[in-house]
């Protein structure tokens, strides 16, 4: 169906007349619905544009007829929204109700008399657990559930109605009286102004009476706003100030406590609607094994084979037979076998290159698949790249028995066969690819087996590496002007603020007179490596004045820039990885990715010079392979309240700040036993694990070449030199030198660059910032 169609919205109503008729709230008219996307989830996307943050369930009724005399129908999954498109062929729209969540349910017992005297409210839980006061006043636990029973007949009748217990309730006396919950009450009543069944739908239904004429058990009465209790009658002022005192986490009602639980709830809603208006689409992170992938409604993922994949996992490790229905470049339907609850439908979302996990339910109503059309010769392949690394020979039989014992599943010898051949060709390469990849391959042995001339640089460093972050902050005081930063990064990789200005504005002058005052105290003979934002004049500046120095640009701001023209999961990933790449043959290879999937966002990217923003352009002088100007930024938000104060006041605050600083950073360096900083040997310990999937092939003296599969690099310990280039920028030893140091049995610290060492970091915090006498002297 393509025609579009129109819905006439009722919402912020309420049910009345036993769920017959919907009164108060208002009516919006949705125009431009399309049948093809149209979905329960859909539906309620309208109602959080009408300001609602949650939806309890939803109701329409038949289009061509009289709509005071149409009964509701209820809308369960996206079956029933669909069938909505099948109705209102011919008709202007259809007439859709909203029903609002219910909290506070409130139960009134027969009181002494109409007045409100002798009200007696109940709250009813799963758990039948609970008090009452007997007739001295003294409290009784867990009493026996007859106490309960005993308000209703032997027939389980309250009001001529029949009433099912889903669960044990739990029973609150709330009453000066001293009659108990089980006693006989006297006086007239509340009978005939409250209905027992209203507002407790959770846990009492009426299951012979349906109101719409449905004998079905999934289907309940529409419940009514604030509860039936509130839209009877019966309003006095004692059962109002019952329901505003009413708490979630505790139902035992005491004068003395009532404020208290008030507060309490009114806080929790206003915690509720806050944290439901931050609430962020969760993105789906690929984990390492099945049984820990999980499934959100309103899922981001950045391609429908990401998507496939994961399903794959799912249906595969679970035992379910899931199909896809449908499955392009837009949308992928998934459901399960004939009769089975599940399913998920994944869209792609407007205006950017992502894709979301609109539709979703997890439950499975059927058995466990035992030849699962998931489970492909494909999906055991990649399954078996280790078992079939180890034995290239390994028998079908094997395959077969591996996957029943993992998987619970039967595969065909045919099946287990081509299984067998993927990992294969993954480890030895396509034939055609490697004849065609031997000219390359021999160029690459004349280049190398001559040998080369290995130089050995000097590195200057005084304590800090010679990489300094430039940025700049606004003060939040009268007289205005900015403070301009430069920030090094001491052999802890943390921040170590070298010198702060204030200036009247950020301008190409008033850096140029920066950075000249700071280049004068430094020296200007090292090779110094600048990191900034696109700070206003700052780019231009370096071109026109120092050009000998590296001008590095933070990637984050440069993405933020990038992502208001190209917004998609998919692109960022990309951008990032493009951006992280160590050396170039990698970063090619993420940029014509980039260029096949968004010409436009490849086109961006390529206008900005590589050697401001790329990993793998970066030199070796910086001694550090970050990418983000993140000391500068803590520096800034460290300093952010002392911003506000006077000149005077602020600069000496700042002082004082570093100075305590600096002598904190002395004393807990003292406790520390390694020769190493703490976090380095944190980022050492990644690479060491990371070394169980490398192997070191020694090619002789201090040169091997490190294989993984069809990957390899050449390692070099004497001049500490990777192709990777990961251990030339950064001083830390990477996964493939660390393997090499390994075969060598060689203490792997031994080749971290010494501007890590605790030495070098006594020695950066050595100086002392002079304390200074105040105005009084």
């Amino acid at each position: 169906m393509d025609e579009q169609f129109s819905i006439s919205v009722h919402h912020g109503g309420h049910f009345t007349e036993n769920g017959r008729k919907y009164v108060g709230g208002a009516v919006d008219i949705v125009d431009n619905c399309d049948p093809d996307r149209w979905t329960k989830v859909e539906i309620e996307s309208i109602c959080r544009d009408f300001g609602y943050t949650s939806v309890s369930r939803l109701w329409y009724k038949m289009p061509g007829v009289d709509q005071e005399l149409a009964d509701f129908h209820l809308i369960v999954d996206d079956s029933d929204a669909m069938y909505l498109t099948e109705l209102v062929r011919g008709h202007q729209d259809i007439h859709v109700y909203v029903e609002h969540p219910i909290h506070d349910l409130i139960l009134v017992d027969e009181g002494q008399d109409a007045g409100g005297e002798g009200v007696q409210p109940f709250a009813l839980e799963q758990d039948y657990t609970g008090y009452y006061d007997n007739d001295d006043g003294s409290e009784h636990d867990d009493h026996d559930e007859d106490d309960f029973y005993s308000f209703y007949d032997s027939d389980g009748m309250r009001g001529g109605k029949e009433l099912i217990i889903e669960h044990p309730p739990e029973i609150f006396h709330i009453s000066d009286s001293s009659d108990s919950v089980g006693s006989d009450g006297g006086g007239s009543g509340l009978e005939d102004d409250v209905e027992l069944n209203h507002g407790v739908r959770d846990f009492v239904e009426d299951s012979s009476d349906s109101w719409d004429g449905k004998d079905d058990a999934d289907v309940n009465e529409p419940g009514q706003m604030g509860a039936g209790l509130m839209n009877s009658d019966y309003e006095s002022e004692e059962l109002h100030s019952l329901v505003e005192s009413s708490s979630d986490d505790e139902l035992r009602y005491d004068s003395d406590d009532k404020s208290e639980g008030d507060n309490s709830t009114h806080m929790g809603d206003e915690r509720e609607q806050k944290e439901e208006q931050e609430r962020k689409f969760p993105v789906f992170k690929p984990v390492a094994k099945a049984e820990h992938i999980y499934f959100e409604k309103d899922m981001m993922f950045t391609t429908p084979k990401q998507f496939k994949e994961a399903i794959t996992d799912y249906a595969v490790h679970g035992g379910w037979g899931i199909r896809f229905i449908k499955n392009d470049l837009q949308r992928v339907r998934v459901v399960c076998q004939e009769g089975c609850k599940f399913v998920a439908y994944l869209t792609k979302l407007p205006r950017e290159k992502s894709y979301q996990l609109r539709t979703l339910t997890l439950e499975h109503t059927c058995s466990r698949s035992y030849k699962n059309p998931r489970c492909s010769s494909s999906y055991i392949g990649k399954k078996l790249m280790k078992k079939v690394k180890r034995q290239p020979n390994i028998k079908l039989k094997d395959i077969q028995d591996a996957i029943h014992d993992k998987y619970t599943l039967n595969i065909s010898a045919a099946k287990a066969s081509r299984a067998r051949d993927k990992p294969r060709e993954y480890v030895d390469g396509v034939y055609t690819q490697q004849y065609n990849q031997l000219w390359e391959y021999c160029k690459e042995l004349r280049r190398a087996s001559p040998g080369s001339t290995i130089l050995m640089k000097a590195i200057h460093w005084f304590g800090c590496r010679p990489f300094i972050g430039l940025d700049a902050c606004h003060l939040k005081n009268k007289s205005g002007g900015q403070l301009i930063t430069a920030v090094c990064r001491d052999p802890n990789e943390e921040y170590f603020p070298l010198a702060y200005v204030v200036v009247e504005a950020e301008t190409k002058d008033s850096w140029t007179w920066f950075i000249n005052l700071l280049l004068a105290d430094i020296s200007q003979n090292k090779r110094w490596v600048f990191m900034s934002d696109q700070q206003k004049g700052l780019v231009q500046t370096f071109i026109d004045n120092w050009p000998q120095y590296e001008h590095r640009i933070c990637c984050k701001h440069l993405y933020n820039n990038f992502r208001k023209n190209h917004p998609s999961v998919l692109i960022r990933e990309m951008f990032w990885r493009a951006a992280k790449a160590t050396y170039k043959e990698e970063f090619d290879r993420v940029m014509d990715e980039l260029k096949g999937i968004d010409a436009d966002a490849h086109s961006w990217l390529d206008a900005h010079s590589t050697k401001k923003w790329a990993k793998h352009m970066f030199s070796e002088d910086a001694l550090t392979d970050i990418i983000v100007n993140n000391m500068c930024e803590s520096f800034n938000s460290r300093i952010l309240k002392f911003r506000s104060k006077l000149i005077i006041s602020m600069l000496e605050c700042i002082k004082l700040y570093l100075m305590t600083r600096f002598q904190d950073n002395r004393e807990k360096i003292l406790r520390v036993e390694s020769n190493i900083c703490a976090k380095v040997l944190k980022r050492l310990h990644k690479e060491k694990v990371a070394t169980s999937r490398w192997l070191a092939c020694w090619a002789g003296q201090t040169q091997f070449e490190v294989k993984n599969g069809l990957q390899s690099f050449t390692v070099d310990l004497a001049t500490t030199h990777c192709s990777c280039r990961k251990w030339d920028i950064s001083g830390i030893p990477c996964a493939h030198a660390i393997t090499c140091i390994f075969f060598n049995r060689q203490d792997v610290e031994q080749y971290v660059h010494p501007c890590y060492h605790v030495s070098t970091y006594k020695a950066c915090y050595e100086p002392i910032i002079a304390p200074i006498n105040g105005q009084n002297m």
